[in-house]
Formats: C-alpha cells, sequence, structure tokens
C-alpha cells in the first residue's frame, strides 16, 4: 500500500511529505479496527474449520453407509451361490445313490440266476451291509 502511495504522491517532494502523513494517519486511525478485523478473521477460520470438519463426517458417514450395502449385497449373492452349489452337490449324490441301487438290484438278479439260492442270500447279506455302511457314510458328508 505504501508503494501505490508513493508512486501516486512522487511528483513533488511537499506531496510526498503529505502523502506520508495520511499513510501514518491511516496507520493509528485504523488500529483499533484491527482487533475487530482480527476477531473476524478468526471467527471466519473457526467457522470455515468447523464447516471442514462436518463435512468430513457427513462424508465419512455416507461412505460408510454405501459400504454397508455394498457388503450386504455381497453377503447375500455369497449364500445364494453356496447354497446352490450345495443342492447341486446334494442332488448328484442322489442320482449316484440311486444308479448304485439299480446296478445293485440288477448285479443281485444275474446272481440269483447264475448262483443257487443259499449263496445268493450271502451274497444280499453282504451286499445290504454295503449298502448301509455307504448310506451313513453319504449322510456324513451331506451333513458335513
Amino acid at each position: 500500500m505504501l508503494r501505490v502511495l508513493l508512486l501516486i504522491c512522487l511528483p513533488s517532494f511537499s506531496t510526498f511529505v503529505v502523502c506520508i502523513q495520511l499513510f501514518s494517519f491511516a496507520i493509528h486511525a485504523f488500529a483499533p479496527l484491527a482487533g475487530c478485523l482480527a476477531r473476524i478473521v478468526y471467527s471466519t477460520r473457526r467457522q470455515a474449520a468447523a464447516a471442514l470438519l462436518i463435512q468430513k463426517h457427513v462424508r465419512k458417514w455416507l461412505l460408510h453407509r454405501a459400504f454397508l450395502q455394498i457388503r450386504s449385497a455381497v453377503l447375500i449373492i455369497q449364500s445364494t451361490v453356496r447354497g446352490f452349489s450345495v443342492r447341486q452337490k446334494l442332488m448328484r449324490l442322489k442320482e449316484d445313490r440311486a444308479a448304485i441301487l439299480i446296478q445293485v438290484r440288477i448285479i443281485i438278479i444275474g446272481s440269483a440266476v447264475i448262483l443257487g439260492a443259499f449263496s445268493f442270500l450271502l451274497l444280499l447279506k453282504r451286499m445290504l451291509r454295503c449298502l448301509v455302511v455307504d448310506s451313513r457314510r453319504c449322510q456324513c458328508a451331506v451333513q458335513d
């Protein structure tokens, strides 16, 4: 500000002195207002800092809420896919068991024709034991 006043007042020495006096008067006249101006600046800075703090917390809350929604959607998709795969696995086990039972019946009928009645009963007893043990294993596998 002093440079501006000096450039304006340069034409003569007397005007230069007048400009210096005006400048010193301005400094002394506005000195009481400096405290008021400082309070206004401080208050404005505090309000700006408070606004930034509020914005930070609101952004954090919005992002956290969006994260929770995304996580919830991911968990629903995961549980759906896992349930689907378990149901498919169970269906395959049932189909395999049904195929095994059909094969066993065919073997039993074929064995009954080839073997006599007594050896047929022994074979049947042995196969039933295997089926019971296998069915228990299958049930344990499905429960795990």
